[in-house]
């Protein structure tokens, strides 16, 4: 009886022994996971500012769809008019990474503008991130990483503008920006959340 309660303890810690090694194996790929998309956002943000340009994002060599270039992709087609370009880009990135909450936002927004639901990409924007309950934007670091390389290559926006006026401003074309600059300073009642 104790030599069978002997190796039943015995099968007991090795057991748990083995579960931990999974676990430690499991938590170290997941932070080199995350360290490897770390770099590939501070690349792809590092080209962008750069000035490169991207009609789609890319998809890395063990297959993987990049957010990063995916959502950068869609800032370019959304400031050269592409609507529906910008909102797949968009819709590409936020299923590869679902941190990026302003890729959602952007993806349902060009969906709405592209289908003519909405009036223009701006009142789109605005009318999208309300139904989303207003999720706050850049949050995440992946998030943060994508707002701070649209801020970095966009003009200056005006000061009074709201983070939700801050994205808008730096994924549209002069045409829309001039736009959001009025709405900011004395715009209807639905544009009050660009205000800061």
């Amino acid at each position: 009886m104790r030599v069978e309660q002997s190796a039943m303890g015995t099968a007991i810690i090795l057991a748990t022994i083995g579960l931990a090694f999974v676990a430690l194996a499991a938590v170290g790929s997941a932070m080199r996971t995350r360290s490897a998309r770390r770099r590939a956002y501070v690349e792809a943000v590092d080209r962008f500012i750069r000035g490169e340009t991207w009609e789609q994002g890319s998809v890395t060599s063990s297959g993987d769809v990049d957010p990063a270039t995916w959502y950068l992709a869609g800032v370019q087609a959304l400031r050269a008019g592409r609507v529906r370009d910008a909102a797949r880009a968009f819709g590409i990135a936020h299923h590869a990474d679902f941190e990026l909450v302003s890729a959602a936002l952007l993806t349902f927004a060009g969906l709405k503008a592209s289908s003519g639901a909405v009036a223009d990409v701006v009142q789109s924007i605005v009318a999208t991130w309300r139904e989303m309950k207003r999720p706050t934007l850049g949050e995440t670091q992946a998030d943060g990483l994508m707002l701070g390389a649209i801020a970095r290559t966009a003009p200056a926006g005006p000061p009074n503008g709201s983070k939700l006026a801050t994205l808008i401003w730096g994924v549209t074309d002069d045409a829309h920006r001039a736009r959001l600059r009025d709405l900011i300073e004395s715009g209807p009642e639905w544009a009050r959340d660009l205000r800061a």
